[in-house]
């Protein structure tokens, strides 16, 4: 199992859905605590994504209209 910055997964769901996720907009779910921070602390100045994690993203993402039900 891998682990991902916040820029990477969002640049991976760039790829992945077409649609442009901007790295702030992750961290913006974990501020507003959409997004459980315990499970992808902040190590030396980055948050760490697990990998198992993304589907988690992509989810609230989707419940946010940034990506489309059926994308991806």
């Amino acid at each position: 199992m891998g682990v991902y910055s916040v820029g990477e997964v969002a640049d991976q769901l760039t790829e992945r859905f077409g649609v442009r996720v901007r790295p702030r907009q992750i961290t913006n779910l974990f501020s507003e605590r959409a997004l459980r921070d315990d499970l992808c602390p902040i190590k030396a100045g980055r948050r760490v994504v697990p990998e198992s994690y993304v589907p988690m993203i992509v989810a609230e993402l989707r419940r946010r209209g940034t990506l489309r039900k059926g994308e991806g």
